[in-house]
């Protein structure tokens, strides 16, 4: 899919970016290693190969259990943006932070960090913590981090 969207004419190839939602976040560094991008927007990621979870295929993550995604990371020369949720119970505020650091002992200032007070994984608001355990998207629905990726977009093309 990325390299047909660079491949139309209506797409100007040098303005492209990824934004990796979840699971998505794992995928956008080895991506941007194998196609060039402006940049990736990454929210609620983890930092290493997941294990397989309901729905999805086993096989799949059999052989993507070997990927070291922190070493994509690394290479990722590109501006970054890592955003998280406090209340995340899907992917912890210590990944976000190993993929940071990853990027900046590489490549100094090319990544932004920011956390989303009460946010769940699922980007609603939360007043407690108590309050998000088990109810991904039942909070109020806010668009801050929609708003902070396409100023991130914006900033960056």
């Amino acid at each position: 899919a990325l390299q047909a969207r660079r491949a139309h004419a209506a797409v100007d190839r040098d303005r492209i970016f990824l934004v990796g939602i979840s699971l998505g976040g794992v995928f956008a560094p080895i991506l941007a290693n194998e196609t060039p991008v402006a940049g990736i927007s990454a929210w609620g990621t983890i930092a290493f190969a997941p294990g397989p979870y309901p729905g999805r295929s086993e096989r799949f993550f059999a052989e993507f259990a070997a990927v070291v995604v922190l070493a994509h990371w690394a290479k990722v020369d590109v501006p970054v943006q890592v955003l998280h949720g406090e209340y995340d119970e899907v992917s912890l505020r210590e990944w976000s932070e190993m993929i940071v650091d990853t990027i900046n002992a590489a490549h100094p200032g090319r990544v932004e960090y920011r956390e989303f007070p009460g946010l769940d994984h699922c980007s609603t608001r939360h007043a407690a913590r108590e309050e998000s355990v088990g109810r991904c998207g039942a909070g109020e629905f806010v668009a801050d981090p929609d708003d902070a990726i396409v100023a991130f977009l914006k900033a960056h093309s």
